[in-house]
């Protein structure tokens, strides 16, 4: 429980402004979970108003803030208080809700500091009452006792819209402590807790539910061993219909989660702590994947009334109302369900593979899926605690090496920074790749993921729920508003998504009219006229589009394109000089691509035509009903889109899609879960066992190596094309520049190229013209270009009439080292280290930052600068051969920069 930082003296300052003020506020709540349901059945952190005058009072004018350097940050509403009445104030984050509902988008956060908590001021800014923030706990209110006083509590029953008369209580114990850290042992351990009150008592649970007054009493040490002889638990409850239901037929494993609270009478209770302890006398190479702890009430997952993880009163009660009834994954069952009262409460437990524990924290769980909620191992979705600005966040590098692109313009991306703060993420069952490959839609999202589509970053993971085995899961980012501000800086409150046939998935619902009228103009308009087209290129990403057409079509998803769309726009008038993503333009992202690559479903091996699938008018049923093609079918009418999905499938058919280059992340990603599997099978009792499971990673190496033949026919026949041609494109020094294919930058770190990158050869289409752009790096420049074209123009068009080859002449530019005199490096070219000495006048920190000559930064480090001259070393052995530039920033902002060279 956080520091509570109301004082005396805020106190007094925030009465003696509130003299003559009838307006109080008088309770609020930042963990809502169970209290307060909005009307639109969200439980969101509330604020309660009310008027302790004799009359009415109407707020509109006035403001409520989150700061008080910010004190008009959100206006009131018309809003009509009546003498002793209440109004509640939902800090949600949206501008509406249902009817006679206020929603506001300030932000109770819990990293709060003094100056930090509730305002609000009349209409001329004047602050009329405040009090500085508190961390309550879940479902914890405060507020003034009695209603309007001058004293405040905690109330462990709320009463939002009504009088405060419930029992109150001081501010909460603090939390216990435990003898040993969570994480992994070799050996049986005494475990003891301790409490900073003497006076309190400690109550403790083994079963993964939170600890009440009537729990187990700490009396001493608690023995911590291996448990996994003990007998199975709650693995043995059926979590699917019978016909689908398969137990456990061996003793999983089981290690221990301790969970501690201390009670002490008058006070709140203190904040629970969670700690899993494995152990085992091979645990240190048991896991080669990070492990996650769940630990929650049983009740929740598996109670026959309200348990999420089981078929519960909702199958029984359908079922006995219609007996003959299908059953499958659309059948009625609890966890089918969606919504605010389908979310339960679970303490998540990160480690690494080696023991690590990298975060440890309460978070929100659901049931995530569709169909695919049908099998035993359901997937779950994970999120952090708090409601709208969520200030419980995980805040840790859970995809190591992910990283946000702020910006791209035509040529080269711009700055990027790693995302190591997470509002929600995933760990899947596979969806329906379950009990096959295990990985299907992370394989076919990776082969996507260098590119700006939006794709959710992988890693797999191995689950404990309550200290039980829980099996192999895909730890997964969400494609969701959250998504979109750690990738590209949207905020969630400027975001709308929408899935399938324009359905509000979040945001605002103002942009379905805005995606279905677009949808509507593509339709009844001519898209081969150029005007209407350039019109369309406003409304959505027509790039961004095609490549994601390229992406389903060449893999064969069979769950699409009448399921599994989803996309998104920042809700802003169109503006091309925007960063990626800003400019108000419609854009697709990957999701669930389960069933692709000779997926076990009807016409999914690699010789099915999926592009004329796609096109085919008429469809009522899936995969592909009529309202899913009318947007790419008649775009393709247009000679320019046309041209540009014909050139980014050969684009990726040449690199990423390239035979060796799919078989050889398909064998890396075996050899992540390879190792766990026979642990998963025998827990899950699928895939059936591990000779099946090698077959259907066979069968996907088999469309990787066959699919590209096909895929080449199936494009030469529905666009009428005669044939291929080659283009081969080459440079006069590889260190001096590259080139640019169409959206493919021909370099080393384009997937599927050799080693030695030029001559680079890709397979293009007849009388399909393709263009280039030569890119020089710095120090260089480009001169011209020789070969079929001889030009100097830095973009040229090859016509594809014939095979082409073209070479890119590099010359030196003029001198790139502005100040270099500043800096010293040496060995320079270097081999295993770099040293640096810089000299300038300022003390103060500087920050040093490498960049290959690609622009992409592979070195940032800090030093705190106390004299005149700073000499450092660092480690170049990871570096790409050739040349690098070191940016050196000083105090004052000013910028050092000089190359230097890599040798191997």
């Amino acid at each position: 429980m956080r520091i509570f930082y109301f004082t005396l003296i805020s106190l007094i300052a925030s009465t003696d402004l509130c003299l003559g003020q009838t307006v109080k506020i008088n309770e609020m709540m930042d963990w809502n979970t169970t209290a307060l349901k909005d009307g639109s059945g969200n439980y969101s952190p509330w604020i309660e108003l009310y008027n302790v005058g004799p009359t009415a009072i109407n707020l509109q004018g006035y403001y409520l803030a989150d700061h008080s350097y910010d004190l008009l940050k959100w206006k009131f509403p018309n809003i009509n208080i009546p003498a002793g009445g209440y109004q509640i104030i939902y800090i949600s984050g949206k501008k509406t809700g249902a009817p006679n509902e206020i929603h506001c988008d300030i932000s109770l956060n819990s990293t709060s500091t003094p100056w930090q908590g509730i305002y609000i001021s009349d209409p001329s800014g004047n602050m009329i009452d405040h009090y500085d923030y508190v961390s309550m706990g879940i479902n914890i209110s405060y507020g003034r006792s009695p209603d309007g006083g001058s004293s405040f509590a905690f109330f462990g029953q709320a009463t939002p819209g009504m009088p405060n008369t419930t029992p109150t209580f001081s501010a909460a114990l603090p939390a216990p402590a435990f003898s040993q850290t969570a994480g992994f042992y070799e050996n049986s351990f005494d475990l003891s807790i301790f409490s900073p009150d003497p006076a309190a008592e400690i109550r403790y649970t083994l079963d993964g539910s939170e600890p009440t007054s009537a729990s187990s009493l700490y009396v001493g040490p608690i023995t911590i061993k291996n448990r996994s002889s003990d007998p199975n638990g709650i693995c043995m409850i059926q979590s699917t219909f019978n016909s689908y239901w398969v137990a456990p037929t061996i003793n999983i494993e089981k290690y221990t989660v301790i969970k501690a609270r201390a009670f002490k009478s008058g006070h709140l209770p203190g904040e629970v702590i969670t700690s899993t302890y494995f152990v085992d006398s091979n645990i240190k190479n048991r896991f080669k994947m990070p492990v996650i702890s769940l630990s929650t009430d049983a009740s929740g997952l598996f109670d026959y009334v309200k348990g999420i993880y089981v078929t519960g009163k909702i199958f029984a009660d359908s079922l006995a109302a219609h007996p003959a009834m299908p059953i499958d994954g659309n059948t009625p069952a609890n966890f089918k369900q969606h919504g605010a009262d389908w979310n339960r409460q679970s303490h998540v437990e990160f480690f690494e593979h080696s023991g690590v524990l990298g975060f440890s924290q309460t978070m929100s769980v659901n049931i995530h899926g569709a169909y695919s909620r049908l099998y035993r191992q359901h997937a779950l979705n994970l999120k952090g605690g708090k409601g709208f600005d969520d200030p419980n966040s995980v805040k840790y590098p859970i995809f190591p090496g992910l990283v946000q692109t702020t910006g791209m313009t035509q040529q080269k991306y711009l700055v990027s920074k790693d995302i190591t703060k997470f509002g929600v993420f995933m760990i899947r069952n596979n969806g329906s790749d379950w009990g096959y490959s295990m990985f299907r839609d992370a394989l076919g999202q990776y082969l996507f993921a260098h590119r700006m589509q939006s794709t959710q970053a992988y890693r797999p993971c191995v689950v404990y729920l309550n200290g039980e085995y829980w099996g192999i899961h895909d730890l997964r980012e969400k494609l969701d508003q959250d998504y979109l501000v750690s990738h590209y800086g949207v905020p969630k409150t400027s975001s709308t998504i929408l899935y399938n046939e324009g359905i509000l998935y979040k945001g605002d619902t103002s942009a379905i009219k805005d995606y279905r009228d677009l949808v509507s103009y593509i339709s009844s308009n001519d898209m081969s006229q150029s005007s209407n087209y350039d019109y369309v290129k406003t409304k959505m990403d027509v790039e961004n589009y095609a490549e994601f057409y390229v992406a389903e079509i060449y893999l064969n998803n069979r769950d699409w394109p009448g399921s599994n769309i989803r996309y998104w726009r920042k809700n802003t008038p169109y503006n091309p000089n925007s960063d990626y993503g800003h400019d108000g333009r419609w854009r697709w992202g990957l999701q669930d691509l389960d069933m692709v690559m000779s997926s076990n479903q009807p016409n999914g091996d690699y010789t099915y035509n999926t592009l004329q699938e796609v096109t085919a008018t008429g469809g009522t049923v899936q995969p592909n009903p009529d309202w899913s093609t009318v947007v790419f079918r008649n775009l393709l009418k247009n000679q320019e889109f046309r041209n540009l999905f014909i050139n980014y499938m050969a684009d990726h058919m040449n690199s990423s899609l390239k035979p060796k280059r799919v078989v050889d992340v398909i064998d890396r990603f075996r050899s992540l879960i390879e190792p766990e599997m026979p642990a998963h099978i025998a827990r899950w009792n699928a895939p059936a066992d591990m000779n099946f499971w090698y077959a259907d990673l066979a069968k996907m190496k088999n469309f990787a190596t066959m699919r590209p033949q096909f895929q080449f026919q199936h494009n030469l026949q529905y666009f009428g094309l005669n044939d291929t041609v080659h283009v081969t494109l080459n440079v006069s020094d590889q260190s001096h520049g590259k080139i640019r294919i169409n959206q493919i930058e021909v370099d080393e770190y384009l997937p599927g190229v050799n080693q030695n990158v030029y001559p680079w050869q890709g397979t293009y289409y007849k009388n399909v013209p393709v263009k280039l752009y030569a890119m020089a790096y710095p120090g260089y420049k480009f001169a011209r270009w020789e070969g079929t074209i001889n030009s100097t123009n830095q973009v040229i068009i090859l016509g594809n009439t014939s095979n082409e080859q073209v070479t890119a002449i590099f010359e030196v530019d003029s001198p790139f080292e502005p100040n270099s005199a500043n800096v010293n490096l040496y060995p320079n070219p270097a081999v295993g280290s770099l040293n640096i000495d810089f000299t300038d006048d300022n003390n103060g920190d500087i920050y040093i930052f490498v960049y290959d000559r690609l622009g992409k930064e592979v070195y940032c480090g800090g030093i705190n600068k106390l004299s005149k001259t700073v000499t450092t070393q660092i480690d170049v052995s990871n570096f790409h051969k050739g040349l690098h530039i070191l940016h050196v920033r000083s105090s004052t902002g000013k910028l050092y920069k000089k190359k230097f060279m890599v040798e191997k």
